[in-house]
């Protein structure tokens, strides 16, 4: 018997052949030539006539038409957080929870579109102890006997 996945868990499996992606890349390029045209996209990337003509029904595809809808509705809700305006209370102080949001709304849009704007999270890896963490091959562990302590 196979458990089928929660809808989340498919989105982020959604790995695609080469085909796939150029298919994908091809119905979402707005430079395209096959932009928006499903069939099209899939027979310039090298399907078959017949499994163009169903690409749609594709569940790798209807899984990407959904992940980007739901990308569009993030955007959406992102740009009204951010263009709320901020009211002042009772006693004329901002309201901390809507700013609240808003920092955290545009500590988002930095991390995520602005990346390639210097805007990044550095992000520290390290072992225990704050040792630096070595990735070596299992064949040079084996090899030089790294895993095994010596006395």
């Amino acid at each position: 018997m196979k458990l089928r996945k929660r809808k989340s868990e498919e989105l982020d499996d959604i790995l695609l052949s080469p085909m796939q992606k150029l298919c994908w890349d091809n119905y979402t390029n707005p430079k395209s030539k096959t932009f928006s045209n499903a069939s099209a996209s899939a027979r310039n990337a090298g399907f078959s006539s017949t499994y163009a003509r169903t690409v749609m029904t594709r569940e790798w595809f209807k899984q990407r038409q959904l992940k980007m809808g739901l990308l569009g509705k993030a955007e959406r809700v992102l740009n009204k957080v951010m263009s709320i305006e901020c009211t002042t209370d009772k006693e004329g102080q901002e309201r901390a929870d809507i700013l609240r949001v808003q920092v955290d709304a545009a500590k988002h849009v930095t991390k995520t579109l602005g990346k390639d704007e210097g805007w990044s999270e550095r992000q520290e890896l390290t072992g225990a102890g704050g040792e630096p963490v070595v990735f070596l091959p299992a064949e040079l562990i084996q090899k030089y006997n790294l895993g095994e302590e010596k006395e």
